[in-house]
């Protein structure tokens, strides 16, 4: 079996990183958005012109502070965590036999709801979070 590893980490869309920032996101994250939705590059805001030599670890920021007027980029990964420590509610992706869904528990009773149906584990997992942010977590 020949081993792929031209993948990448999934970030946030735009929009869900939006309504994290409004539900009270204040993780440091390493990108961002500016408040148009275009993305803002780390280098570019921190360093412009210095691409070599960086530790990307002393550059992990929480964009979303009011001075920045920026919206944090966070992964899909830490705002599952994120929402599952902050409002008890954990995302799990699972697939069936065509299709890619979310799996919702609320804890700590542990009621499922089972969201969506999609082509790819990414595209459940973002749709998942956005109904979690826009159904479930109300503020």
């Amino acid at each position: 079996m020949k081993i792929n590893n031209d993948i990448e980490e999934q970030y946030c869309s735009f929009n869900i990183s939006k309504l994290l920032k409004e539900k009270g996101f204040g993780r440091y994250c390493f990108y961002c958005y500016n408040s148009d939705g275009t993305d803002k590059n780390l280098l570019e805001l921190w360093s412009p012109g210095c691409e070599g030599g960086i530790d990307l670890e002393d550059w992990c920021i929480n964009y979303n502070l009011p001075h920045f007027n920026l919206i944090s980029k966070p992964t899909l990964s830490i705002v599952i965590s994120w929402i599952r420590v902050n409002f008890g509610i954990h995302i799990s992706i699972d697939f069936d036999s065509k299709n890619w869904f979310g799996v919702i528990t609320t804890l700590p009773n542990k009621d499922r709801e089972i969201y969506g149906e999609y082509n790819t584990p990414e595209e459940a997992t973002e749709n998942s979070i956005l109904y979690v942010l826009t159904n479930l977590i109300l503020n």
